[in-house]
């Protein structure tokens, strides 16, 4: 029976390690040593063929920045500068996202919904935030909760109806174990249909 218990429990960790690790920034070439040997020494062509323009990172746009600063290219420095403090700011709050999710395990609810907070501050057009939030208050289910949580669908809805047409965030609501709760509400269907457009049949 501990062995199933504690099968079960990894098993638990793995699931919340899968939605945690994607706040993570994935590993990229070159490496950071490599960027800046060349931006040291000029090669800022090389540098721009090097990264990726798509890239995710905060290094990699500043990387971008300098070398396109270094060829006089201005205005495409300052927004790929402007895109790594966007990146900063995301990562900032993916930490806070995982802080939330520990203390969230940790039934530490208080402190679980000051960093979720935190998280939506810094970048409210994020919904991991949301997310987070909304499964923090179904897991502690104390007086109030409920109500809490359909005030921050209201306010999704309100200021961020683009969530409601992202797969992903939908995915969460409708799959997740933390929200199970939530779907067995009479106006869950309401609250996410009405946000989608869709009607109920």
């Amino acid at each position: 029976m501990n062995d199933l218990k504690t099968a079960l429990q990894a098993r638990l960790r793995a699931i919340s390690w899968s939605a945690n690790r994607k706040t993570l920034v994935p590993s990229e070439q070159p490496p950071l040593e490599q960027l800046w040997h060349l931006i040291s020494n000029g090669q800022f062509e090389e540098v721009l063929r090097l990264v990726d323009p798509n890239t995710k990172a905060f290094h990699g746009h500043k990387a971008l920045g300098l070398a396109h600063m270094g060829l006089g290219n201005f205005a495409e420095a300052l927004q790929q500068f402007n895109q790594a403090v966007f990146a900063i700011i995301r990562e900032e709050a993916g930490i806070y996202l995982n802080q939330a999710s520990v203390f969230k395990s940790m039934k530490a609810y208080d402190q679980a919904l000051e960093c979720a907070q935190k998280c939506i501050e810094i970048s409210e057009d994020w919904y991991p935030g949301y997310l987070m939030k909304i499964a923090i208050l179904e897991n502690r289910d104390s007086k109030g909760d409920q109500e809490q949580v359909s005030e921050i669908l209201k306010r999704i809805k309100s200021d961020h109806p683009e969530f409601f047409s992202d797969t992903e965030f939908l995915s969460y609501l409708e799959n997740d174990i933390d929200y199970s709760r939530l779907r067995t509400r009479e106006n869950f269907d309401i609250q996410i249909n009405q946000s989608t457009g869709e009607e109920q049949l």
